[in-house]
């Protein structure tokens, strides 16, 4: 009995355990399907839009370097973002992503 696998184990698993591993999993398999999901909404939007958004988002640029890039004046760039970010929330939206 002694050599049995499950006794030679060190650490026994308390109750809780096992469905905190659970919640850690669904958790990042739900995290992984929204962030699908809005990689796909952001591939419908236009060449231009998912330019903007890179800028900003992932070069993480000021607006007066946006508007240079670009060639607008920064409220420009700002207002075209802040539509861009409308059609995304009400996209999402409509997929179930946020309520």
């Amino acid at each position: 009995m002694r050599d049995e696998a499950w006794r030679r184990r060190r650490k026994t698993w308390l109750s809780g355990d096992a469905s905190k591993l659970a919640a850690k999993i669904t958790t990042a398999s739900v995290r992984e399907r929204r962030d699908e999901l809005l990689a796909e909404l952001r591939a419908q939007l236009k060449p231009e839009e998912q330019g903007l958004l890179h800028l900003r988002l992932n070069g993480e640029l000021s607006w007066d370097e946006i508007a240079l890039v670009l060639e607008v004046t920064p409220a420009t760039a700002r207002k075209r973002f802040e539509r861009i970010k409308r059609h995304l929330s009400e996209a999402a939206r409509n997929r179930g992503l946020i309520g």
